[in-house]
Protein backbone atom coordinates (compact mmCIF):
# COMPACT_ATOMS: atom_id res chain seq x y z
CA UNK A 1 0.00 0.00 0.00
CA UNK A 2 1.33 3.46 -1.30
CA UNK A 3 2.49 5.75 1.91
CA UNK A 4 1.20 8.97 2.42
CA UNK A 5 2.31 11.52 -0.11
CA UNK A 6 5.64 13.75 1.83
CA UNK A 7 4.31 17.21 1.67
CA UNK A 8 7.13 19.52 -0.80
CA UNK A 9 10.22 20.56 0.46
CA UNK A 10 10.44 24.46 1.33
CA UNK A 11 13.40 25.40 -1.57
CA UNK A 12 10.58 23.33 -3.64
CA UNK A 13 7.95 25.60 -2.67
CA UNK A 14 10.00 28.77 -3.11
CA UNK A 15 10.88 27.13 -6.93
CA UNK A 16 7.18 26.93 -7.75
CA UNK A 17 6.09 30.31 -6.73
CA UNK A 18 8.65 31.96 -8.43
CA UNK A 19 7.98 29.73 -11.69
CA UNK A 20 4.24 30.91 -11.18
CA UNK A 21 5.57 35.18 -10.83
CA UNK A 22 7.68 34.50 -14.15
CA UNK A 23 4.96 33.09 -16.18
CA UNK A 24 3.30 34.70 -18.61
CA UNK A 25 0.36 34.15 -16.88
CA UNK A 26 1.40 36.18 -13.78
CA UNK A 27 4.15 37.97 -15.42
CA UNK A 28 1.91 41.30 -15.27
CA UNK A 29 2.12 43.23 -12.41
CA UNK A 30 -0.64 44.05 -11.72
CA UNK A 31 -3.12 43.21 -8.54
CA UNK A 32 -2.94 39.38 -9.21
CA UNK A 33 0.76 39.41 -9.19
CA UNK A 34 1.34 41.26 -6.00
CA UNK A 35 -0.73 39.37 -4.37
CA UNK A 36 0.46 36.11 -5.08
CA UNK A 37 3.91 37.57 -4.43
CA UNK A 38 2.17 38.69 -0.86
CA UNK A 39 0.50 35.53 0.04
CA UNK A 40 3.69 33.44 -0.93
CA UNK A 41 6.22 35.43 1.15
CA UNK A 42 3.77 34.72 4.24
CA UNK A 43 3.44 30.97 3.27
CA UNK A 44 7.21 30.44 2.31
CA UNK A 45 7.47 32.15 6.31
CA UNK A 46 5.26 30.77 8.04
CA UNK A 47 3.32 33.92 8.59
CA UNK A 48 -0.18 32.47 6.56
CA UNK A 49 -2.24 31.00 9.12
CA UNK A 50 -3.84 33.70 10.97
CA UNK A 51 -3.68 35.70 7.39
CA UNK A 52 -7.17 38.61 7.36
CA UNK A 53 -8.85 40.70 4.91
CA UNK A 54 -8.14 43.67 6.77
CA UNK A 55 -4.47 42.80 7.06
CA UNK A 56 -3.93 41.72 3.34
CA UNK A 57 -5.23 45.21 2.41
CA UNK A 58 -2.43 47.41 4.67
CA UNK A 59 0.53 45.12 4.32
CA UNK A 60 -0.52 44.36 0.37
CA UNK A 61 -1.88 47.24 -1.15
CA UNK A 62 -0.98 50.30 1.33
CA UNK A 63 -4.92 50.87 2.80
CA UNK A 64 -5.35 53.26 5.08
CA UNK A 65 -5.38 52.43 8.90
CA UNK A 66 -9.38 53.20 8.69
CA UNK A 67 -9.76 50.75 5.55
CA UNK A 68 -13.05 48.54 6.39
CA UNK A 69 -12.91 45.32 3.90
CA UNK A 70 -16.91 45.59 4.36
CA UNK A 71 -16.82 48.78 2.27
CA UNK A 72 -13.98 47.96 -0.03
CA UNK A 73 -14.25 44.32 -1.29
CA UNK A 74 -11.12 44.90 -2.73
CA UNK A 75 -8.92 41.71 -1.72
CA UNK A 76 -12.14 39.58 -2.04
CA UNK A 77 -12.33 39.99 -5.58
CA UNK A 78 -8.88 39.95 -6.02
CA UNK A 79 -8.28 36.34 -4.03
CA UNK A 80 -11.27 34.85 -5.91
CA UNK A 81 -9.90 36.12 -9.45
CA UNK A 82 -6.68 34.67 -7.97
CA UNK A 83 -8.18 31.50 -7.19
CA UNK A 84 -9.83 31.27 -10.38
CA UNK A 85 -6.37 32.01 -12.35
CA UNK A 86 -4.63 29.72 -10.65
CA UNK A 87 -6.90 27.16 -11.70
CA UNK A 88 -6.25 28.33 -15.28
CA UNK A 89 -3.15 28.06 -14.90
CA UNK A 90 -2.63 24.32 -14.22
CA UNK A 91 -5.19 23.40 -16.86
CA UNK A 92 -2.43 25.25 -19.66
CA UNK A 93 0.89 26.75 -18.79
CA UNK A 94 1.16 24.75 -15.20
CA UNK A 95 0.28 21.46 -16.48
CA UNK A 96 3.48 20.14 -16.50
CA UNK A 97 5.23 21.55 -12.80
CA UNK A 98 6.01 19.02 -10.29
CA UNK A 99 3.90 21.49 -7.43
CA UNK A 100 0.37 22.78 -7.67
CA UNK A 101 -0.22 26.03 -5.50
CA UNK A 102 -3.86 26.42 -4.44
CA UNK A 103 -5.86 29.19 -2.04
CA UNK A 104 -9.00 26.66 0.01
CA UNK A 105 -11.88 28.77 -0.41
CA UNK A 106 -12.49 30.35 2.75
CA UNK A 107 -8.71 30.99 3.41
CA UNK A 108 -6.25 33.38 2.21
CA UNK A 109 -2.98 30.92 3.02
CA UNK A 110 -1.65 29.44 0.04
CA UNK A 111 -1.73 25.47 -0.13
CA UNK A 112 1.15 23.89 -1.73
CA UNK A 113 0.95 19.96 -3.21
CA UNK A 114 2.87 17.75 -5.28
CA UNK A 115 0.86 17.04 -8.12
CA UNK A 116 -0.40 13.53 -8.74
CA UNK A 117 1.30 10.81 -10.68
CA UNK A 118 -0.62 11.74 -13.71
CA UNK A 119 0.21 15.29 -13.54
CA UNK A 120 3.89 15.50 -12.82
CA UNK A 121 6.04 15.51 -15.47
CA UNK A 122 7.15 12.02 -15.65
CA UNK A 123 7.80 10.45 -18.70
CA UNK A 124 4.16 8.88 -19.60
CA UNK A 125 3.42 12.28 -19.98
CA UNK A 126 5.94 13.56 -21.68
CA UNK A 127 6.33 10.67 -24.32
CA UNK A 128 2.34 11.04 -25.04
CA UNK A 129 3.20 14.80 -25.70
CA UNK A 130 6.01 13.93 -27.90
CA UNK A 131 3.88 11.45 -29.96
CA UNK A 132 1.26 14.28 -30.05
CA UNK A 133 3.27 17.01 -31.20
CA UNK A 134 4.79 14.34 -33.39
CA UNK A 135 1.47 14.96 -35.44
CA UNK A 136 1.25 18.03 -35.09
CA UNK A 137 4.77 18.67 -36.22
CA UNK A 138 3.96 16.97 -39.42
CA UNK A 139 0.66 19.10 -40.12
CA UNK A 140 2.51 22.13 -39.42
CA UNK A 141 5.43 21.23 -42.04
CA UNK A 142 2.79 20.64 -44.17
CA UNK A 143 0.89 24.14 -43.77
CA UNK A 144 4.98 25.55 -44.63
CA UNK A 145 4.97 23.55 -47.91
CA UNK A 146 1.16 24.65 -48.87
CA UNK A 147 2.16 28.20 -48.16
CA UNK A 148 5.16 28.14 -50.43
CA UNK A 149 3.21 26.37 -52.99
CA UNK A 150 0.39 28.74 -52.65
CA UNK A 151 2.74 31.81 -53.03
CA UNK A 152 4.35 30.48 -55.97
CA UNK A 153 1.06 29.40 -57.44
CA UNK A 154 -0.17 33.31 -56.91
CA UNK A 155 2.85 34.74 -58.33
CA UNK A 156 2.39 32.29 -61.52
CA UNK A 157 -1.30 33.40 -61.76
CA UNK A 158 -0.86 37.46 -60.95
CA UNK A 159 2.04 36.94 -63.56
CA UNK A 160 -0.50 35.58 -66.23
CA UNK A 161 -3.27 38.16 -65.44
CA UNK A 162 -5.51 35.49 -63.37
CA UNK A 163 -5.70 36.00 -59.62
CA UNK A 164 -7.10 39.61 -57.98
CA UNK A 165 -7.85 39.83 -54.34
CA UNK A 166 -9.76 38.22 -52.24
CA UNK A 167 -12.62 40.77 -53.36
CA UNK A 168 -13.03 44.28 -54.79
CA UNK A 169 -11.04 46.94 -54.19
CA UNK A 170 -13.22 49.27 -52.17
CA UNK A 171 -12.24 52.89 -50.71
CA UNK A 172 -12.29 51.12 -47.53
CA UNK A 173 -9.88 49.08 -48.27
CA UNK A 174 -7.74 52.04 -49.67
CA UNK A 175 -7.94 53.70 -46.35
CA UNK A 176 -6.79 51.14 -44.78
CA UNK A 177 -3.55 50.14 -46.41
CA UNK A 178 -3.03 53.74 -48.16
CA UNK A 179 0.31 54.17 -45.82
CA UNK A 180 1.49 51.15 -47.47
CA UNK A 181 0.78 51.19 -50.87
CA UNK A 182 1.84 55.14 -51.12
CA UNK A 183 5.35 54.82 -49.19
CA UNK A 184 8.43 53.57 -51.14
CA UNK A 185 9.29 50.61 -48.80
CA UNK A 186 8.49 47.69 -49.93
CA UNK A 187 5.74 45.50 -47.65
CA UNK A 188 7.72 43.13 -45.54
CA UNK A 189 5.29 40.00 -44.20
CA UNK A 190 6.61 38.58 -41.36
CA UNK A 191 5.14 34.95 -40.51
CA UNK A 192 5.30 33.73 -37.17
CA UNK A 193 7.21 30.48 -36.69
CA UNK A 194 7.08 29.03 -33.12
CA UNK A 195 9.88 27.20 -31.74
CA UNK A 196 10.35 23.05 -31.78
CA UNK A 197 12.80 21.41 -31.11
CA UNK A 198 14.94 18.71 -33.76
CA UNK A 199 15.97 15.67 -32.00
CA UNK A 200 17.04 12.43 -33.98
CA UNK A 201 13.91 11.53 -35.47
CA UNK A 202 11.80 13.48 -33.90
CA UNK A 203 10.27 16.74 -33.24
CA UNK A 204 8.81 18.38 -29.69
CA UNK A 205 7.31 21.84 -29.25
CA UNK A 206 5.88 22.92 -25.77
CA UNK A 207 3.43 25.37 -26.45
CA UNK A 208 4.40 27.21 -22.85
CA UNK A 209 8.17 28.09 -24.29
CA UNK A 210 9.32 30.19 -27.04
CA UNK A 211 12.89 31.20 -26.58
CA UNK A 212 15.82 28.28 -27.07
CA UNK A 213 17.98 30.15 -23.53
CA UNK A 214 14.42 28.74 -21.88
CA UNK A 215 14.33 25.61 -23.41
CA UNK A 216 17.70 24.75 -22.91
CA UNK A 217 16.97 25.49 -19.17
CA UNK A 218 13.86 22.91 -18.98
CA UNK A 219 13.84 19.91 -17.09
CA UNK A 220 12.28 18.51 -20.34
CA UNK A 221 14.87 18.84 -23.00
CA UNK A 222 17.51 16.60 -21.25
CA UNK A 223 14.79 13.81 -20.69
CA UNK A 224 13.57 13.78 -24.14
CA UNK A 225 16.93 14.12 -25.34
CA UNK A 226 18.03 10.45 -23.68
CA UNK A 227 14.15 9.34 -24.33
CA UNK A 228 15.13 9.76 -28.16
CA UNK A 229 18.72 8.43 -27.47
CA UNK A 230 19.41 11.91 -29.99
CA UNK A 231 23.06 12.48 -30.32
CA UNK A 232 21.36 16.83 -30.65
CA UNK A 233 18.74 18.69 -29.39
CA UNK A 234 18.63 21.90 -31.91
CA UNK A 235 16.27 24.98 -32.18
CA UNK A 236 13.61 24.62 -35.36
CA UNK A 237 11.46 27.28 -36.88
CA UNK A 238 10.50 25.53 -39.58
CA UNK A 239 6.66 25.51 -39.46
CA UNK A 240 4.19 27.65 -38.84
CA UNK A 241 0.35 27.47 -38.04
CA UNK A 242 -2.89 26.81 -41.03
CA UNK A 243 -4.21 30.21 -40.21
CA UNK A 244 -0.65 31.75 -40.54
CA UNK A 245 -0.44 30.11 -43.52
CA UNK A 246 -3.67 31.14 -44.70
CA UNK A 247 -3.32 34.89 -43.52
CA UNK A 248 -0.09 35.23 -45.51
CA UNK A 249 -1.60 34.20 -48.54
CA UNK A 250 -4.40 36.37 -48.22
CA UNK A 251 -2.33 39.37 -47.39
CA UNK A 252 -0.10 38.70 -50.95
CA UNK A 253 -3.68 37.93 -53.09
CA UNK A 254 -4.50 41.85 -51.99
CA UNK A 255 -1.43 43.56 -52.10
CA UNK A 256 0.47 41.78 -54.92
CA UNK A 257 -0.87 43.71 -57.40
CA UNK A 258 -0.82 47.02 -55.84
CA UNK A 259 2.45 46.38 -54.33
CA UNK A 260 4.40 43.98 -56.41
CA UNK A 261 7.67 44.18 -54.24
CA UNK A 262 6.19 42.23 -51.13
CA UNK A 263 8.91 39.83 -49.67
CA UNK A 264 7.87 37.14 -47.24
CA UNK A 265 9.79 35.99 -44.10
CA UNK A 266 9.26 33.99 -41.02
CA UNK A 267 10.19 35.65 -37.96
CA UNK A 268 12.97 33.70 -36.61
CA UNK A 269 14.93 35.04 -39.58
CA UNK A 270 13.91 38.77 -39.29
CA UNK A 271 16.29 41.69 -38.18
CA UNK A 272 15.75 44.58 -36.76
CA UNK A 273 17.44 46.49 -40.67
CA UNK A 274 14.59 44.25 -42.16
CA UNK A 275 11.94 46.21 -39.57
CA UNK A 276 13.95 49.25 -40.23
CA UNK A 277 13.97 49.52 -43.73
CA UNK A 278 10.35 48.03 -44.45
CA UNK A 279 7.00 48.83 -43.73
CA UNK A 280 6.37 45.18 -41.75
CA UNK A 281 3.21 43.14 -41.11
CA UNK A 282 3.75 40.93 -38.72
CA UNK A 283 1.18 37.84 -38.96
CA UNK A 284 0.52 35.63 -35.47
CA UNK A 285 1.10 35.36 -32.31
CA UNK A 286 3.69 37.97 -30.63
CA UNK A 287 5.05 35.03 -28.96
CA UNK A 288 6.36 33.61 -32.17
CA UNK A 289 7.15 37.32 -33.35
CA UNK A 290 9.66 38.46 -30.42
CA UNK A 291 10.57 41.72 -32.35
CA UNK A 292 7.35 42.93 -31.04
CA UNK A 293 8.50 42.93 -27.24
CA UNK A 294 11.24 45.23 -28.11
CA UNK A 295 9.04 47.92 -29.43
CA UNK A 296 8.64 51.07 -27.57
CA UNK A 297 4.89 51.71 -27.34
CA UNK A 298 2.23 51.82 -25.10
CA UNK A 299 -0.78 50.01 -25.62
CA UNK A 300 -3.82 49.48 -23.78
CA UNK A 301 -4.49 46.06 -25.28
CA UNK A 302 -1.41 43.10 -25.37
CA UNK A 303 -2.11 39.16 -25.59
CA UNK A 304 -0.79 37.63 -22.95
CA UNK A 305 -0.82 33.88 -21.51
CA UNK A 306 -3.24 33.37 -24.39
CA UNK A 307 -5.55 35.66 -23.78
CA UNK A 308 -5.76 39.26 -24.57
CA UNK A 309 -5.32 41.99 -21.63
CA UNK A 310 -7.31 45.05 -21.11
CA UNK A 311 -4.95 46.99 -19.33
CA UNK A 312 -6.88 49.81 -19.14
CA UNK A 313 -10.49 49.01 -19.26
CA UNK A 314 -13.08 51.81 -19.94
CA UNK A 315 -16.97 51.57 -18.90
CA UNK A 316 -18.64 48.21 -20.53
CA UNK A 317 -15.60 46.92 -21.52
CA UNK A 318 -13.40 43.11 -20.14
CA UNK A 319 -10.42 43.34 -18.21
CA UNK A 320 -9.53 39.99 -20.87
CA UNK A 321 -11.06 38.24 -23.97
CA UNK A 322 -10.13 34.72 -23.76
CA UNK A 323 -11.32 32.06 -26.31
CA UNK A 324 -13.84 29.37 -25.74
CA UNK A 325 -13.42 25.52 -26.84
CA UNK A 326 -15.91 23.06 -27.43
CA UNK A 327 -13.61 20.19 -27.03
CA UNK A 328 -10.05 19.86 -26.36
CA UNK A 329 -9.55 20.35 -30.12
CA UNK A 330 -12.50 22.61 -31.23
CA UNK A 331 -12.42 26.46 -31.01
CA UNK A 332 -15.58 27.86 -30.66
CA UNK A 333 -14.49 31.61 -30.29
CA UNK A 334 -11.39 33.55 -30.13
CA UNK A 335 -10.18 36.98 -30.06
CA UNK A 336 -7.87 39.02 -31.86
CA UNK A 337 -5.76 41.82 -32.32
CA UNK A 338 -5.17 44.60 -34.98
CA UNK A 339 -2.69 46.86 -34.25
CA UNK A 340 -1.24 49.65 -36.26
CA UNK A 341 1.73 51.88 -35.32
CA UNK A 342 4.55 53.59 -37.08
CA UNK A 343 7.91 52.00 -37.59
CA UNK A 344 11.11 52.82 -35.69
CA UNK A 345 11.46 56.35 -35.29
CA UNK A 346 8.47 57.30 -36.77
CA UNK A 347 9.11 56.27 -40.26
CA UNK A 348 7.37 53.84 -42.04
CA UNK A 349 4.71 51.25 -40.50
CA UNK A 350 3.99 48.74 -38.27
CA UNK A 351 1.03 46.26 -38.43
CA UNK A 352 0.40 43.39 -36.03
CA UNK A 353 -2.26 40.93 -37.32
CA UNK A 354 -2.63 38.52 -34.23
CA UNK A 355 -4.09 36.19 -32.04
CA UNK A 356 -3.16 33.41 -28.69
CA UNK A 357 -4.72 30.61 -31.50
CA UNK A 358 -4.08 30.27 -35.38
CA UNK A 359 -7.82 30.60 -36.04
CA UNK A 360 -7.75 33.86 -34.60
CA UNK A 361 -5.11 35.33 -36.79
CA UNK A 362 -7.03 34.39 -39.91
CA UNK A 363 -9.80 36.32 -38.27
CA UNK A 364 -7.87 39.00 -38.15
CA UNK A 365 -6.35 38.95 -41.12
CA UNK A 366 -9.54 38.10 -43.17
CA UNK A 367 -10.94 41.52 -41.17
CA UNK A 368 -8.39 44.00 -43.00
CA UNK A 369 -8.62 42.22 -46.21
CA UNK A 370 -12.45 41.27 -46.66
CA UNK A 371 -14.17 44.40 -48.19
CA UNK A 372 -17.26 44.13 -45.31
CA UNK A 373 -15.40 43.42 -42.70
CA UNK A 374 -12.31 46.71 -44.52
CA UNK A 375 -15.86 49.21 -44.00
CA UNK A 376 -17.23 48.19 -40.53
CA UNK A 377 -13.45 48.92 -39.14
CA UNK A 378 -13.10 52.38 -41.26
CA UNK A 379 -15.84 53.64 -40.07
CA UNK A 380 -15.61 53.28 -36.42
CA UNK A 381 -11.65 54.64 -37.28
CA UNK A 382 -11.91 56.83 -40.19
CA UNK A 383 -11.06 60.70 -39.16
CA UNK A 384 -12.21 64.01 -40.18
CA UNK A 385 -8.90 64.39 -42.93
CA UNK A 386 -10.88 60.90 -44.76
CA UNK A 387 -7.95 59.11 -43.22
CA UNK A 388 -7.42 56.46 -40.49
CA UNK A 389 -4.86 57.26 -37.84
CA UNK A 390 -1.05 56.96 -37.68
CA UNK A 391 -1.97 54.40 -34.54
CA UNK A 392 -4.73 52.37 -33.14
CA UNK A 393 -5.81 49.10 -31.92
CA UNK A 394 -9.35 47.26 -32.72
CA UNK A 395 -9.91 44.00 -30.95
CA UNK A 396 -12.50 41.56 -32.84
CA UNK A 397 -14.29 38.27 -31.77
CA UNK A 398 -14.54 35.16 -34.08
CA UNK A 399 -16.61 32.40 -34.20
CA UNK A 400 -15.19 29.22 -35.87
CA UNK A 401 -16.61 26.35 -37.74
CA UNK A 402 -13.81 23.36 -38.29
CA UNK A 403 -11.34 26.18 -37.70
CA UNK A 404 -12.56 28.31 -40.00
CA UNK A 405 -13.90 31.69 -38.82
CA UNK A 406 -17.10 31.96 -40.09
CA UNK A 407 -18.62 35.06 -38.35
CA UNK A 408 -16.27 37.89 -37.09
CA UNK A 409 -17.38 41.24 -35.12
CA UNK A 410 -15.88 44.38 -34.17
CA UNK A 411 -15.48 44.39 -30.23
CA UNK A 412 -13.68 48.11 -29.24
CA UNK A 413 -10.84 49.86 -30.47
CA UNK A 414 -8.03 52.55 -29.34
CA UNK A 415 -7.10 55.32 -31.29
CA UNK A 416 -3.93 55.88 -29.98
CA UNK A 417 -2.49 59.41 -31.42
CA UNK A 418 -5.68 61.18 -32.25
CA UNK A 419 -8.85 61.99 -30.41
Amino acid sequence: MAGKPQPPAPSECQAELHRLLDSETFRHPDGLHRLLGYLGEKALNGGSAELKEYTIGIEAFDKSANYDPQLDPAVRVLASKLRRKLEDYYLKEGAGNPLRIDIPKGHYSLKFSVRPEEAAPHKAVLISQVRKWRWISAGLGACAVILALAVVQSRMSLSQGQLAGPGPWTPELQAIWKPYLESSRPVLLALGTPLFTKFSGAFFRSPSINDWEEAQKSEQLPFLQRSFRSSYALPWYSFTGVGEATGAFLLSKLLHTRKPNLVLKRSSALSWDDIQYHNVIFVGSPKFNPHLKDFPSKRDFVIEGGVIRNLRPRPGEQEEYRDVWKTKVELVEDYALIDRSPGLHDRGNIMVLASSSTDGTWAAVAYVTEAAHARDMVRRLRQASGDLPKSYQVVIKARFKEQVPVEISYVTHRIVDGP
